[in-house]
C-alpha cells in the first residue's frame, strides 16, 4: 500500500492494542514516567498510544504541529535522540511543547515499517533529569523494531479488506457499494468490473457508491471512480454518490471530480434512500 495515503491513528488497531503491554515493559525497564508512540502526518504528530506511570503526562490523541516537536528532532537525528534535560538543552528549551509538558529526560527513536517507510517515533520521558545510556537506546530501538511488525500487520489487513468488492442489493433494481480503504489501479479495475457485471446481471436501475470509508491518496479522487458514472449511464443505470465527508467536500480536486461526473450526491446513505430519486 502507498504510504502517501492519509491514514489516521484509527487505521492501526493492532498496533494500538499490542503496544500497551510493550510500552509498560519499556516504561518499567527504563524507569521513566511515560512511554508513547507517535504517528507522523504531513503537518502534525499525533499520539497513537501511551502509558503514564502516575498521572496522564502524554494523553492519547494529543496532536502538535510537526515543526515544534521532539519527534521531528528524533527523526532528523536519524538514529534517535537522547536529552538529559529538555528545559536546558539548546535544541528543546525554547520549544512551546517543552513549556507545556514541563518534563525533562527524553529518549526517542524513529519507527519504520519493514519496507523502511517512516511511521513515526517511539519515545519515553521522565519528570526528572535523566541520562540515558547506549544500552537504553539499543533497548528502545529493539522495541521499535518489534512494534514495526504491527504496523505491517495493519497495512496487510487494509490491503486484504480492499480486495473485497461488497456490493449489497437493497431492493429490486437498487444496489450499494460501500467503498473502504484506498483505491489503487488494481483495485479500481476490480471494482469497475464487479460493478458493471453486477448491474448487467441484476438489471440494476440505481447504483449507489457509499464513499464514507474511502481513503484518498494525496487528496485526489480516483479517476476510475469519477469516470464510472458515465459508463453506468450508458447502460441505463442511475449512479449516485453518498457519504461525502466534510474533509472530502473541502478538497478542490474532489469537488472538481464530482462536478465532472455530473452525479447526484448525498451526505449520507439514509438521505439518498429517502430521496425522491428512489420513489417508485
Amino acid at each position: 500500500m502507498s504510504h502517501h495515503m492519509k491514514l489516521s491513528v484509527r487505521d492501526f488497531p493492532t498496533l494500538k492494542t499490542a503496544s500497551y503491554k510493550l510500552l509498560n515493559i519499556l516504561s518499567e525497564h527504563l524507569d521513566v514516567d511515560t512511554a508513547y508512540i507517535v504517528k507522523r502526518d504531513t503537518e502534525e504528530m499525533t499520539v497513537l498510544s501511551s502509558v503514564n506511570k502516575e498521572e496522564e503526562l502524554i494523553p492519547e490523541g494529543y496532536s502538535v504541529e510537526y515543526g515544534g516537536t521532539y519527534c521531528r528532532l528524533t527523526i532528523n537525528q536519524g538514529d534517535g535522540l537522547t536529552i538529559a534535560d529538555l528545559t536546558k538543552d539548546e535544541l528543546t528549551r525554547e520549544l512551546e511543547v517543552t513549556k507545556q509538558l514541563n518534563l525533562k529526560g527524553f529518549l526517542g527513536v524513529p519507527m519504520n515499517d519493514h519496507h523502511g517507510n517512516l511511521f513515526g517515533t517511539l519515545c519515553v520521558m521522565s519528570k526528572n533529569e535523566k541520562n540515558f545510556t547506549q544500552e537504553d537506546k539499543r533497548y528502545i530501538t529493539d522495541m521499535a523494531d518489534v512494534l514495526s511488525y504491527m504496523v505491517d500487520f495493519d497495512h496487510t489487513n487494509r490491503i486484504v479488506a480492499s480486495l473485497i468488492v461488497p456490493i449489497v442489493p437493497v431492493t429490486k433494481g437498487i444496489s450499494i457499494l460501500p467503498l473502504q480503504g484506498a483505491m489503487d489501479q488494481s483495485r479500481s479495475e476490480r471494482v469497475t468490473e464487479a460493478v458493471l457485471s453486477h448491474c448487467t446481471e441484476k438489471k440494476i436501475s440505481v447504483f449507489i457508491f457509499d464513499l464514507s470509508g474511502l481513503v484518498l491518496s494525496e487528496n485526489a479522487f480516483p479517476d476510475t471512480l469519477a469516470r464510472m458514472p458515465e459508463a453506468l449511464r450508458v447502460m441505463g443505470v442511475k449512479p449516485v454518490f453518498t457519504g461525502i465527508t466534510p474533509d472530502m467536500a473541502r478538497m478542490q480536486p474532489v469537488v472538481e471530480a464530482m462536478q465532472r461526473s455530473k452525479t447526484e450526491t448525498y451526505m449520507s446513505l439514509e438521505s439518498a434512500l429517502n430521496s425522491t430519486v428512489f420513489a417508485e
